[in-house]
């Protein structure tokens, strides 16, 4: 199978799962395109196990064909988060950097390390075989909220303003945190950096800090040509250039791809009258056009990687003991700076309860964890993962809409 025919395959069965999901069932798009994925991939390994195991070979072939990891790493996550940038309002942001920024730096690298001691010590008790920066490689992947899962399931929830921003900044922050912390532990465990205090903080600080003093400069840039631009196609156009292009050389000076995309989107969002003066200007149709395509496309493949898995009994048992684990961490760390700043700070009902429930894992782990080169270490963590983020996508991402409800009924 071609790329072409695989692309058009996948597109097709997207828009006919929206279709359906739209007109009779009215979950969020997503959880609805993810769910339809994994029951098919259910059916597809209980067939193939049982009469077509040749048929169910090639299928697994063909998943493994797509690349979900490049495809994510290198590709989609530029463009959605710029896209979520977007979406951002600095006014909203300003008012809420403190806890933001504890939540994307402190709260994310707490719950990395305490992720991998907790995963380290079930794994030994239940006879597995790990090492601990194997397990600090996946407290490093599953501790960031994916701003993909995130933004696409919030963003039809009516929350408040301030919910809405302490959410969505943080989950496109800590995502590239995340990336870039899984990105130093990566070098120390496979490529042999020294694992010296002064080389651990330099290899963040390139990756973060570069990323984010690139996408000012690249977000500069953009706005001046913008507003030598009259036309909205060169507009896309610009805006398109600036976002894959610019990814790729973020890429190639080994700095934070992720972080340069979301400052570059929050900072032509915010700057440029075009787009704040027109909600309803082509770029903004543009981009949630492109959001809304490349998030079913996403999610339709997430639930096929199902079939990359290989399951085993002590991998099944850890990864469903997990599952608490980290939900109960992720309210440890985000309830620490919430609490922190009570005194300073008034906050909505039922803050903790929605930044902990709504705190979605998605494609951009399970991309994460395919990355990992040894198939020894790869294929349990991918486990873990998947494990956790159908969970956050089926079970969380369904339900978060009550705590939500809650809220605005007392706010209203």
């Amino acid at each position: 199978m071609t790329i072409y025919s695989y692309s058009a395959w996948i597109i097709t069965f997207a828009a006919v799962i929206s279709y359906l999901n739209y007109r009779f069932i009215r979950l969020p798009a997503t959880v609805a395109i993810m769910a339809a994925s994994l029951l098919i991939s259910f059916l597809l390994l209980v067939m193939g196990s049982i009469k077509l195991p040749g048929l169910l070979e090639e299928i697994k072939i063909l998943v493994a064909e797509a690349h979900f990891s490049e495809l994510v790493m290198n590709f989609m996550l530029g463009l959605l988060l710029f896209a979520g940038g977007l979406t951002i309002d600095l006014s909203q942001l300003n008012k809420q950097k403190l806890e933001i920024t504890l939540l994307t730096i402190i709260s994310t690298v707490m719950s990395a390390f305490l992720v991998a001691l907790l995963t380290y010590y079930i794994i030994n008790l239940v006879g597995g075989h790990l090492a601990f920066i194997d397990c600090l490689l996946f407290g490093s992947l599953i501790s960031p909220t994916d701003p993909i899962a995130v933004l696409a399931i919030f963003k039809k929830l009516g929350a408040s303003k301030h919910m809405k921003t302490i959410v969505s900044a943080e989950s496109l922050f800590n995502d590239g945190v995340g990336v870039v912390l899984f990105i130093t532990v990566y070098k120390l465990a496979f490529l042999n950096e020294p694992s010296t205090f002064s080389n651990v903080t330099g290899l963040l600080l390139r990756e973060a800090g570069g990323g984010i003093l690139y996408g000012l400069i690249l977000g500069w840039l953009i706005r001046k040509l913008l507003t030598t631009v009259h036309d909205h196609k060169v507009e896309i156009l610009l805006t398109l250039a600036a976002v894959l292009g610019g990814y790729t050389l973020a890429q190639y000076l080994m700095i934070s791809g992720p972080l340069a995309m979301v400052v570059l989107g929050i900072y032509v969002a915010n700057t440029n009258q075009k787009v704040i003066n027109r909600e309803q200007s082509e770029l903004r149709h543009f981009w949630e056009l492109i959001e809304e395509l490349l998030n079913a496309i996403l999610f339709l493949l997430l639930g096929f990687e199902m079939l990359a898995i290989n399951f085993d009994s002590v991998s099944v048992i850890v990864a469903f003991c997990l599952i608490p684990i980290v939900l109960l961490i992720r309210f440890a760390t985000v309830a620490l700076p919430i609490i922190l700043l009570k005194p300073w700070r008034l906050h909505t009902p039922y803050t903790i309860s929605i930044l902990t429930w709504g705190g979605l894992r998605g494609a951009l782990a399970i991309a994460l964890a395919l990355a990992i080169p040894n198939p020894l270490i790869q294929q349990p963590i991918l486990l873990f993962t998947y494990v956790i983020v159908a969970f956050s996508i089926l079970i969380q991402g369904t339900t978060i809409v009550y705590f939500v409800k809650s809220a605005n009924k007392i706010i209203h």
